[in-house]
């Protein structure tokens, strides 16, 4: 085999290629240092830093059985700059009988005639999210939601997240979710309120490469704060903002965990609008609609991965 970088990193596509296909993965291991760092995208189902070959083969694996065989990558070009190869990739998997198209760049770094890093940088961000979420994470967010009764007061039936938060599969879909529908919205900032709203919040916020501003009870702020009042399904409380909140940008995107009778989401609209915001759209992990929230929000874009009809 001819060992220049880029020929080595050809060849790593052409193997992987005929494991997709079926084919062992024995070969594609011969091609790989003992120490291999593989980066993979945090939009991956799959993300993080993949050291080692048996760790990278696991990952091509996945990716195998997520494609069901169908998926393709297709190397359209390469530059090489000593032990370094930059080559953009193109991908093709059949998902759910449609053909889902990306463009990926690798950078691939060579030592000692073997592949020792890789970058994986997606060119089309929200055709990569539609790829993966399609097939990555087949689970249903209702299922990891309960319903405790009477709490916080009688008569009250909580929905409760925390097994959500507790399942690593679950809790990556829903947040890749609320990116999903976010990214076409040029979010400049996450407002979300204390204390669940900042889980989500602040992962989303880091998911979109945005500001994250909390929203606060009062007296939990440090510095100077507008405030705004509103009701609850059980009672009624008040939030603030500090009056440098949307120094990041002034296009808001309003995160909560709940969307219930709309009251906290709509004090907050209002405090970033007293602030001179734009409120461009407010996302829920869960709504229940028989409170009415919704209509309340109107006619602001109101998204929620998992909507209840019924108590």
């Amino acid at each position: 085999m001819n060992t220049s970088p880029i020929a080595i990193v050809e060849e790593l596509h052409r193997r992987q290629a005929e494991m997709y296909a079926g084919g062992p993965v024995e070969p594609v291991k011969e091609l790989l240092d003992e120490g291999i760092v593989w980066h993979v995208p945090g939009r991956s189902p799959i993300a993080g830093d993949h050291r080692g070959p048996n760790a990278v083969l696991d990952y091509f694996s996945r990716r195998r059985a997520i494609a069901n065989g169908t998926m393709r990558m297709t190397p359209k070009g390469a530059l090489e700059d000593g032990d370094a190869v930059a080559m953009l990739v193109d991908g093709r998997a059949e998902l759910g009988g449609e053909a889902v198209e990306w463009s990926t760049v690798g950078v691939y770094r060579i030592r000692a005639g073997r592949i020792a890093e890789v970058w994986l940088v997606p060119l089309d961000a929200q055709r990569f999210d539609e790829l993966w979420s399609r097939q990555a994470s087949p689970v249903d967010l209702r299922d990891h939601i309960r319903d405790v009764p009477d709490f916080p007061k009688p008569g009250i039936v909580f929905k409760d997240i925390t097994p959500l938060l507790l399942d690593p599969t679950a809790f990556d879909r829903a947040l890749r979710d609320l990116a999903g529908h976010a990214r076409p919205l040029d979010v400049d900032l996450i407002v979300s309120a204390e204390a669940r709203g900042f889980i989500f919040g602040g992962a989303l916020a880091r998911e979109l490469g945005v500001g994250f501003v909390p929203a606060r009870k009062p007296g939990k702020l440090p510095y100077e704060t507008i405030s705004a009042r509103y009701g609850l399904e059980y009672g009624v409380d008040e939030l603030q903002l500090h009056v440098d909140a949307l120094a990041g940008g002034k296009r808001v995107l309003i995160h909560d965990d709940v969307l219930a009778t709309g009251g906290t989401c709509k004090a907050k609209i209002e405090l970033v609008e007293q602030l001179g915001g734009e409120v461009v759209g407010c996302a829920f992990v869960v709504e229940l609609a028989f409170l009415g929230g919704r209509e309340l929000l109107a006619p602001h874009d109101v998204h929620a991965l998992v909507r209840f009809e019924e108590q």
